[in-house]
């Protein structure tokens, strides 16, 4: 990606990108792995569980997954570039999180921004996301931003972390 397409990227998203992963967009842009690569997280549990007397589940113990397609500029007709990921999950996940990569199965890895918790990476689990309204209905109060966090899972510190740690799963065959 050029410098005005990750300007572009981060006026969307309302922060700048860390350095480790401008460089990637501006070395690789979208990929996929030669070989499947799987990680496993820093912490096998939600980054919020919810208070036992709302009586709302909390979410499962998450042991690891893998990535299917990082996200970058579109290079392949009926790809979706990652500002179009962006704009289909922002307002399913936290404030100022970034969907960056997938594991093909609905599921993103992405990078926070926000001040608190800038570069971390977590795993959003879409088969626990979060509805706002349907957390009023049960509580009778409005959604708490921290719940939100309730189907991420820390995965990295940081990007360069989270490229240390991956690990080959199986050698791809012809």
């Amino acid at each position: 990606m050029t410098e005005a397409e990750i300007a572009e990227l981060e006026k969307a998203v309302g922060a700048r990108l860390p350095q480790d992963y401008v460089w990637l967009l501006q070395t690789y842009g979208e990929f996929i792995f030669r070989n499947s690569v799987g990680f496993a997280p820093l912490t096998s549990e939600p980054e919020y569980k919810h208070p036992e007397e709302l009586g709302i589940p909390n979410g499962h113990m998450f042991r690891g997954s893998g990535i299917a397609t990082v996200y970058g500029k579109n290079t392949h007709k009926g790809v979706i570039t990652i500002l179009e990921k962006l704009k289909m999950y922002q307002s399913r996940m936290p404030e100022q999180f970034l969907p960056f990569a997938d594991d093909g199965m609905g599921n993103q890895l992405c990078l926070a921004l926000a001040p608190e918790n800038y570069q971390k990476v977590y795993w959003w689990d879409h088969e626990l996301e979060w509805d706002e309204e349907d957390y009023e209905d049960e509580t009778g109060s409005p959604m708490p931003d921290a719940a939100k966090f309730q189907n991420v899972y820390l995965v990295a510190n940081s990007l360069t972390e989270l490229f240390e740690r991956l690990v080959v799963w199986a050698a791809a065959t012809s």
